[in-house]
């Protein structure tokens, strides 16, 4: 890990991935107020498991650029654990 913290070229791969989490975050919450609403039950659900998916990945992805930016071994392992634990649950809640 502490050689990808040091990587001398690091800067376009970190600000690359902040882009896209940056990206992901702002869909989530555009297509949570999108003018469109949901009729049911099960559509708001879906709904807000759509959103709250690409806002934690995308959180995630933000925390992850800054945190290897920054040289903070501890915000990126968190980060990269959070974000790994909320695509791999996708399975079991879509079920």
């Amino acid at each position: 890990m502490d050689v990808a913290l040091m990587w001398p070229d690091r800067m376009y791969p970190a600000i690359t991935m902040l882009m896209v989490g940056l990206a992901l975050v702002v869909a989530g919450l555009r297509a949570a107020w999108r003018p469109r609403q949901p009729k049911g039950w099960p559509d708001w659900a879906m709904l807000y498991l759509l959103t709250f998916r690409r806002v934690v990945v995308g959180s995630c992805l933000v925390a992850a650029g800054v945190a290897w930016l920054s040289q903070v071994p501890w915000l990126l392992a968190a980060s990269v654990c959070v974000g790994i634990g909320s695509c791999s649950n996708r399975a079991t809640t879509l079920v």
